[in-house]
């Protein structure tokens, strides 16, 4: 009897699922395309906000002040949100990349074509007058066409690879960096951010000129892409301070340069903090104040919060490597 149930749902679900996947084929290309980008980017950018809890705990340990357990559900939402407008936004920049190539590659069909009905109206009509454009395709047009051909052949082999090499190349550095493995870290006066964009850059241009080298329909770049896009955001996630710049823009945290008034005394007999937000929390804002103090005030005590538009932000120099003197095994 169990078994004929979920038998019948199985069917049903099956079924639904046909017609949709039928409805869905006899849809215009862009409208797919826009669908596909649509469901891709909420799936991804609930999966962030999923990761958002841990990314939170790692931030805070990271920076030496306690995990807020009770959760921070208003980042949850912003990373949600950045995360989606992030996909589109890349998905976005990856197409028109590819549709330029395209062009360009229109562009020299059409110079090919004009180039060999030219050639039919010379076989044509040999006294027909050559004029300097003529002159220079007849010339130029043969060694043009190898080297297009070698061109395009060199891509179509080559560039994935190294549009993969690139992008996990990069990945693997800026997580040594970020987080001071093997003693390296960033510096506030270093070429390492710019570097590292460059190569992702790189690495999507070279996958966009390949995609469009191999002539392979616009809706399958999504697919291709989604994994990639996903791990990217991931990492960016719990390296380093990409989180705390996400913070800094909410005015949320990130070592913002912030006011606190207080109900009653708190800290060396005044009303008032000035330090650097690293964390609001449902139950708690956690502050660094001189020497190197971190200092977790309950929001039920704090009366009001005050930070210029322009506020500067600063975080404590630590990190996860640098807590390996608590760790005792026994």
């Amino acid at each position: 009897m169990k078994r004929s149930v979920v038998w019948r749902w199985l069917l049903i679900i099956k079924n639904i699922y046909s017609d949709l996947k039928f409805i869905f084929g006899k849809l215009p290309k862009i409208t797919r395309f826009f669908i596909i980008l649509t469901f891709k980017s909420t799936v991804v950018s609930f999966l962030l906000s999923v990761l958002a809890v841990p990314a939170t705990a790692t931030y805070a340990m990271r920076f030496g002040f306690r995990v807020p357990v009770e959760g921070t559900a208003y980042i949850q939402f912003a990373i949600g949100c950045w995360s989606f407008i992030s996909f589109v936004a890349s998905i976005a920049v990856m197409v028109l990349v590819v549709a330029a190539f395209g062009y360009f590659k229109l562009g020299y069909v059409e110079i090919q074509n004009y180039v060999n009905n030219r050639q039919e109206d010379i076989d044509v009509n040999p006294n027909i007058a050559l004029t300097a454009i003529d002159m220079l395709i007849f010339v130029f047009n043969r060694p043009l066409a190898r080297f297009v051909e070698t061109i395009g052949f060199f891509i179509k082999v080559t560039f994935h690879y190294i549009a993969t090499t690139l992008f996990v190349f990069s990945i693997v550095v800026y997580i040594i960096l970020s987080n001071g493995i093997l003693g390296l870290h960033f510096s506030d006066n270093n070429m390492y951010y710019w570097s590292i964009g460059c190569m992702f850059l790189a690495s999507i241009f070279s996958f966009g000129v390949w995609y469009a080298a191999a002539e392979r329909p616009l809706w399958m770049l999504q697919g291709y892409l989604t994994a990639p896009l996903a791990i990217l955001m991931a990492v960016a996630l719990f390296s380093y301070d990409t989180y705390g710049s996400l913070l800094r823009v909410m005015r949320y945290g990130g070592g913002i340069e912030t006011n606190i008034t207080t109900d009653g005394k708190i800290y060396k007999n005044s009303e008032e903090l000035i330090g650097n937000m690293l964390l609001r929390s449902n139950s708690s804002t956690f502050m660094l104040l001189d020497e190197n103090i971190i200092m977790e005030i309950s929001n039920s005590k704090i009366a009001s919060y005050s930070a210029k538009y322009n506020a500067k932000w600063h975080m404590p120099k630590y990190g996860l490597v640098s807590q390996k003197n608590y760790i005792a095994i026994e």
